[in-house]
């Protein structure tokens, strides 16, 4: 049991350190404005591998990362600083776990395909929390902003689709990786889970 905890602990550090080198990087490297969140990865791996509890941790330290993003403090944070820190905090929490849940429930019977469904859900459900926050709390914010004061265009901008899009295929390309991992860890370490 002891044996079987420092493993799942350091999975999850490593997955982290990945994480964070990732987020750093996309924080500040964002060509034509569109900053792709590679850190939904590591989430992936985490939710799949170690569960949703570690995809959950994983997807709140994102958001915390995203959150002391540049580009989130002189966007959002000036204009909404707690409807910043509830979208940034819970978008990628929530994804993670329900990705690791969902995972959880189709694995015995259907290991691809729950780990295809898990790893395109992170970025549907991480971009359907930020639009559905900009539509509600932080609506004012997403106002002030937005061209002419409209919000759908201020939310449904072109790079938020691109953004969305280049992450959804991200994860799809990635799903036969992030299924190979799992069954690495799972094969090595049977208490992985």
């Amino acid at each position: 049991m002891k044996n079987t905890n420092v493993r799942r602990i350091t999975g999850v550090a490593i997955l982290l350190a990945v994480l964070i080198v990732l987020q750093t990087i996309g924080n500040y490297l964002a060509p034509l404005g569109i900053s792709v969140n590679l850190a939904l990865i590591p989430i992936a791996v985490g939710a799949l591998v170690y569960g949703p509890l570690a995809g959950a941790f994983l997807g709140l330290c994102n958001g915390a990362m995203v959150l002391a993003a540049p580009s989130t403090i002189s966007t959002f944070y000036n204009y909404a600083p707690i409807g910043t820190v509830f979208t940034c905090l819970l978008k990628c929490t929530i994804a993670g776990l329900v990705s690791g849940l969902i995972f959880k429930l189709m694995k015995e019977k259907h290991l691809k395909t729950g780990a295809i469904i898990s790893s395109v859900l992170i970025p549907v459900i991480n971009t359907g929390l930020y639009v559905t926050f900009c539509l509600t709390i932080m609506r004012k914010a997403v106002e002030q902003w937005s061209t002419g004061g409209n919000i759908i265009s201020g939310i449904f901008s072109i790079p938020l689709l691109i953004n969305f899009v280049i992450e959804l295929a991200l994860m799809v390309a990635l799903t036969p990786a992030i299924i190979k991992i799992y069954k690495i860890m799972t094969r090595t370490d049977k208490h992985a889970l």
